[in-house]
Formats: C-alpha cells, sequence, structure tokens
C-alpha cells in the first residue's frame, strides 16, 4: 500500500513540473526551432545525469547492466519527443495534449501483453470519464486526417512503449535509464535543428537551461514512480497534467478557465480519486 501510493504521488509530481516545464517551452519555441528545443532540453539533461553518477559513491555501470532494453528505451522516448514537437509545429497544442493523453490506452494492453500486469475493471472504466474530462478542458478541434495528427498519435504510441519500457528496467538505476533517453534525444536532434538554428541569447539561453533541469527531475521522478507501483496505475495519473496546465496557463499568461474547463477538470481529479481508493482497497 506505501509503495503503490508512493508511486502514485512520484508521478504527480512529476506531471507537475513537466506541465511546468511545457509552459516554459512554450516561451523559449517563441524564439528558437522546436528541435533546439529538444536539443538543449536533452544534452543538458544528458550532463545532469553524468554528473550524478559521477558524485555517487557506490555507483553501477554508467551504461547499465540490460543495454538492449535500455537502448529500446532510449529509442523510443526520442522518437516520442521529436513526434511530439514536430506535431506542436503543425496543428494546435489543445489537439496534441489530447491525442497525447491517449497513451495510457496503449499503455494497458502492451503492460497485459508484455508484462503481464493485470487490467482491472476499474482501470477500463476510468479510461472514457478521464477522457469527458480532458475533452471539456481542452474543446480541440479534431483534424486528425492532417500528418501533424498522425505525428501526435505516433508520439503517444513510441510514449505508451517507453513507459511499458520503463516499468521492465526496474533493477536498473533511475538516473541510467534518464541518460539513455537524454544521449538518443540529442542525437535525434541535432539534424532537426541544423537547417534553421538559432544561437540563443539571454532569457531565452537561461530558460533552455532552466528546462534542460526540469526534465532531469520530472524524469528521474517518473522512472521511480515505476519502480513503486505497476504502469497500468501510474500512468493514469498523466491525466493530471492537464489540471497543471491549466494552473500555469493562468499564472503565467493571465488564461482564465470557462465552465467546461473547471468541469473537466472536476472529471479528471475524480477518476484519479476513484484510482487511488481502487489501489488502497487492492492493498
Amino acid at each position: 500500500m506505501v509503495w503503490s501510493r508512493s508511486g502514485l504521488v512520484l508521478m504527480a509530481l512529476a506531471v507537475m513540473i513537466f506541465s511546468f516545464m511545457a509552459a516554459l517551452a512554450k516561451y523559449a519555441a517563441g524564439t528558437v526551432p522546436p528541435a533546439e528545443v529538444v536539443f538543449f532540453r536533452s544534452a543538458i539533461n544528458g550532463l545532469i545525469i553524468l554528473c550524478i553518477h559521477y558524485c555517487r559513491k557506490k555507483r553501477g555501470p554508467l551504461l547499465g547492466r540490460n543495454r538492449k532494453l535500455l537502448v529500446l528505451r532510449g529509442i523510443l522516448g526520442a522518437v516520442a519527443l521529436n513526434f511530439w514537437f514536430f506535431a506542436l509545429s503543425k496543428i494546435p497544442v489543445a489537439d496534441v495534449m489530447l491525442i497525447f493523453i491517449a497513451a495510457p490506452m496503449f499503455v494497458l494492453p502492451i503492460a497485459y501483453l508484455w508484462l503481464k500486469e493485470r487490467v482491472s475493471r476499474r482501470q477500463i472504466l476510468m479510461i472514457p470519464v478521464v477522457l469527458a474530462g480532458v475533452l471539456l478542458v481542452l474543446k480541440p478541434e479534431f483534424d486528425l486526417v492532417e500528418v501533424g495528427g498522425l505525428a501526435a498519435l505516433g508520439c503517444a504510441l513510441f510514449s505508451a512503449g517507453s513507459h511499458v519500457t520503463i516499468r521492465r528496467l526496474a533493477a536498473e538505476d533511475a538516473h541510467t535509464v534518464v541518460l539513455y533517453f537524454a544521449m538518443f534525444a540529442t542525437i535525434s536532434s541535432v539534424p532537426l535543428m541544423i537547417p534553421g538554428f538559432v544561437w540563443p541569447r539571454g532569457l531565452v539561453l537561461l530558460t533552455l537551461v532552466v528546462i534542460g533541469i526540469l526534465s532531469v527531475a520530472s524524469q528521474l521522478l517518473m522512472t521511480w514512480a515505476y519502480h513503486y507501483d505497476s504502469v497500468g496505475r501510474v500512468v493514469m495519473i498523466t491525466y493530471v497534467g492537464v489540471v497543471f496546465a491549466g494552473v500555469w496557463d493562468f499564472v503565467f499568461f493571465a488564461h482564465l478557465p470557462e465552465w467546461m474547463t473547471v468541469a473537466g477538470a472536476v472529471l479528471i481529479v475524480g477518476a484519479l480519486l476513484g484510482l487511488r481508493r481502487g489501489v488502497r482497497l487492492r492493498h
């Protein structure tokens, strides 16, 4: 019971930090290309992880033990991240977020088939409730036939595979798992950013550095969360990111939520509370 609750709390913190990082990325992307944000985010992420590794008195191998699975996690995460930023450049942010949030619908069957994790009736019933809440919050204008919509779907799919892979890597150090993601994301972003590269300066450069630091925190928290609980339960917490995003939107961009946003938030939080109650009853 304690460990499962810890997994849910850690994921909630990871999502909160990630949503704040997204607000900063929105500001930075107004000056530099999205692929450049990916590069600086991932490169700084990797450097911090290396420092964490070599500052530890007791440390395992830098590149981990299950290297094939670590490479798979790195590739899946890098592809998902690049799909995410490509989709943002083609379709509205609301559409990208809503499609990306469909990732748990891919996670549950993958976790069931690969990890043999049981999918409860409660989890299945919560998915449409949460999606209905997200729909109210985002009020998207769908256009899935566009290449951006397909990219967002690709992001959701590859992200789901990445989440399940992290669960399989529970025996590895969290920073090692994050390092592979940073390495592959950095490498994959280079050819995408070179054509339109803009050297960041001043506040934009500082913002990119902060984004890199926050990305380490969110990735480590997410990895620890999967160490403590099943993929199917923990990944459901990612839905609350929409609520956090609404908070940052109000704080930084003075955007007040409409009644539909509030109603959607109620559905999302209510479903997450139901998930936590289900975890408590089973433990």
